[in-house]
């Protein structure tokens, strides 16, 4: 079986691409530029780096599974032994994950990192019990809740912090 590529786009067409890119301030200067100068050859890389890369991320999306029982609400949850916060984002209102590294020397909440495309890939039974959430808290010396560090020695040995202890 022989698989064949697309032809690559041409610069007229990545252009029209980058003008309804409008989230984009980068891909829109680019686009008054080509229109009004012309581009450098950095310039016109830049941009089709650009949009190879935006097209192989619709690609990744379109290929993904569907997730039967995709997560609904923000907390703590793990995946083939990856533990991940899943965290409503302020503006949206979306929520998004964040992958936890207890490699990473600094404060707690730089511990996590944001986990791109993960909140579509976990499930709600990946979703940790509290009892489980608690004995990584006190583990790791971090809230199970919110992932501040935990000083005080009673909320250590809980594994969470005071003030969410009162809201789950």
């Amino acid at each position: 079986m022989s698989t064949t590529t697309a032809p690559a786009p041409t610069l007229a067409e990545v252009i029209a691409w980058a003008v309804d890119q409008t989230w984009s301030e980068f891909a829109q200067d680019i686009a008054y530029q080509f229109h009004t100068k012309g581009l450098t050859p950095n310039q016109e890389n830049a941009i089709r780096g650009m949009y190879a890369k935006c097209v192989a991320k619709a690609q990744a999306r379109a290929e993904a599974p569907v997730v039967a029982a995709p997560v609904t609400e923000p907390g703590m949850y793990r995946q083939d032994g990856v533990i991940f916060r899943v965290k409503v984002a302020q503006g949206s209102g979306n929520l998004y994950a964040l992958r936890y590294c207890p490699e990473v020397i600094g404060k707690a909440s730089e511990r996590f990192v944001y986990a791109p495309g993960m909140v579509r890939r976990l499930t709600a039974s990946d979703r940790l019990t509290l009892d489980e959430a608690k004995a990584l808290g006190h583990q790791f010396g971090q809230c199970c809740v919110c992932g501040a560090e935990l000083t005080d020695p009673k909320s250590v040995e809980a594994g969470i912090g005071p003030v969410c202890a009162k809201r789950v």
